[in-house]
């Protein structure tokens, strides 16, 4: 049924269109029409009318136009209820730290918006895409099929205890975008302190942050499910068979 009526989507807008200027003259009255009975039921009914054929408008409308398969689209629809559930407080610290700056705030506002945004998305592909919280929030979702990685376990652990606030660890196993994302937070948090005076509260909890994500991605390399930037698990204790042919 819904198909069938959002086949035509375009009449739809268009039939929205005097629905829009009506509702808004009486708006402008509103306080006049509500003392009408008649005149309140109108204007609520057309409230839900023009709700209704905009939503059967727009369902039409993707499905006509969007009907087709891109990973690129399925990986944000898949990532965007983690978005939606996380984003307040990351974007109020976000916001807490540009507030001081002498930009415009379109600057301000969309780089804390581009800012939010880049980290969920790396937040999501590293600890939530592919573990029981992603499964809770839009069912299981599985790495493709893939050889264990080429990269040494022992290193990639002592890189992540003694580096791993760096992102040392993530920089070896090909990692990068979650690498520079761990380096680019602690070299910013100490410009600012070179710089200026942070807040004590934020002087305190990026550090534990960031050690707490390093400890984590120890735990993960050393029970073997940390997964290079390829997908592929770290699991080879010693050099590969391929290194070592090559070495001989």
């Amino acid at each position: 049924v819904v198909e069938k009526l959002g086949r035509h989507w375009y009449l739809y807008f268009l039939a929205c269109v005097p629905l829009l200027l009506v509702g808004v003259g009486f708006l402008e009255t509103r306080k006049a029409a509500e003392e009408k009975l008649f005149s309140h039921l109108l204007l609520n009914g057309i409230i839900v009318l023009y709700t209704w054929l905009m939503i059967i408008g727009f369902m039409g409308f993707f499905r006509q136009c969007f009907a087709f398969s891109n990973r690129w689209i399925r990986y944000l629809s898949d990532s965007s209820y983690w978005l939606y559930i996380a984003h307040l407080p990351l974007i109020i610290f976000i916001q807490a730290i540009v507030t001081a700056w002498p930009v415009w705030p379109v600057v301000k506002f969309t780089f804390a918006c581009v800012a939010t945004t880049f980290i969920l998305l790396v937040m999501y592909e590293d600890l939530i895409r592919y573990t029981i919280f992603g499964t809770l929030l839009n069912g299981k979702r599985t790495r493709e099929d893939a050889a264990p990685s080429t990269r040494n376990r022992w290193l990639a652990a002592g890189l992540a205890a003694v580096l791993g606030v760096f992102g040392a660890h993530r920089f070896y196993a090909g990692r990068y975008w979650s690498g520079q994302l761990q380096l680019g937070c602690l070299l910013g948090l100490i410009v600012w302190w070179i710089i200026g005076s942070p807040h004590i509260a934020l002087s305190i909890t990026v550090p534990l942050c960031l050690m707490g994500w390093a400890i984590m991605d120890s735990i993960l390399i050393l029970c073997g499910v940390f997964n290079d930037g390829q997908g592929r698990a770290i699991r080879n204790w010693s050099k590969p068979a391929q290194e070592l042919a090559l070495a001989s």
